[in-house]
């Protein structure tokens, strides 16, 4: 009988740690369940906090059984001795060049108290995180209900991405994987893409079966669709997703979670004008953001992406191969 939580929250896992793959763990599905587990304790704890083993195997969907705390256990272990490699951040007033450091420090459990354990999470680590800006957002309540790594981490790429513009326009999210992010997305070791698509039985490779498990379980567990084909060309994996329901409209190319903010920050930014008459400023951007007449809407939402903390590289990308190709 597996232990229930009321309620399983939302966590926002920096991207830092979305992106990273935790080495030594092959494809194992459970360190990924624990590090966005972890990481939400630490949202609302601190560095360092106390967990009830039941309240930990329920968040990681785990019977209550001497073999999954000795899963537990060896997954805690990994964690600790998977070391990360940090380059240039501030720590505690001090320009730090590199540090090398685990996102787990310690976990301990007491004799005198056996359902308990204690967690402590690198600060340095944290630090990094911090001023590494940008999240995606995972729900701990399809977090514990994976069970294979393909899943997981094709959701966690789903969620990362969903928005992301791309050039395929209105309504379809995209995102292309080349064979070396495919193996540090999955864990695997594969050498030629004939390895996981064999070019006389494609769906016989293990890889394949791997990424469509993956795909078969995100659908039963979320209700959401990906597709996924290999591009001979261009030599990529091809992930692709409907996300139509994120415009307000078909002539809007700016997803409608970020019109508000969006449109405060070009007022505040490149608009001249009374602090008393933004208001009605913000309004009128607004509706021109809606009906796609903003001039240099693109570049300036490229620009409002930087300040809200995304990824150089990856708003390069976006603007060299997907923006420059949108119509208005």
């Amino acid at each position: 009988m597996k232990e229930k939580l009321k309620k399983y929250p939302i966590v926002k896992k920096h991207n830092s740690l979305t992106d990273g793959y935790i080495k030594k763990t092959d494809k194992e599905v459970l360190p990924d369940k624990m590090i966005n587990v972890l990481y939400h304790f630490y949202e609302i704890k601190g560095e360092k906090f106390t967990l009830k083993l039941p309240e930990l195997r329920a968040y990681l969907g785990l019977d209550r059984n001497g073999r999954n705390d000795d899963r537990i256990y060896k997954v805690l272990q990994k964690l600790k001795e998977n070391v990360l490699f940090l380059r240039d951040f501030n720590y505690k007033g001090r320009e730090v060049k590199m540090a090398i450091v685990s996102f787990l420090n310690e976990a301990t459990i007491y004799k005198d108290k056996e359902n308990e354990i204690e967690i402590e999470i690198s600060s340095k680590m944290i630090e990094f995180l911090k001023q590494k800006t940008g999240y995606t957002p995972i729900e701990l309540e399809y977090n514990k209900r994976f069970k294979t790594k393909f899943g997981l981490k094709l959701y966690e790429m789903y969620k990362r991405y969903y928005d992301l513009p791309n050039k395929e326009g209105f309504g379809y999210g995209k995102v292309e994987k080349t064979l070396e992010q495919i193996n540090a997305m999955f864990g695997t070791n594969y050498k030629h893409t004939a390895d996981i698509f064999n070019k006389k039985y494609p769906h016989e490779s293990k890889t394949a079966k791997g990424i469509n498990r993956g795909i078969e379980e995100i659908k039963n567990i979320t209700g959401i669709y990906i597709h996924c084909f290999y591009d001979k060309e261009k030599k990529k994996f091809v992930f692709g997703w409907d996300n139509s329901n994120i415009y307000p409209n078909e002539e809007c190319v700016i997803p409608k979670k970020s019109i508000k903010k969006f449109a405060n920050w070009y007022v505040l930014n490149r608009v001249k004008s009374d602090k008393e008459n933004l208001p009605t400023y913000v309004k009128e951007i607004e509706k021109k953001i809606k009906n796609n007449t903003l001039n240099g809407i693109h570049k300036f939402y490229m620009e409002f992406l930087k300040a809200m903390g995304k990824d150089k590289e990856e708003i390069a990308n976006c603007w060299n191969k997907y923006i420059k190709k949108w119509k208005c």
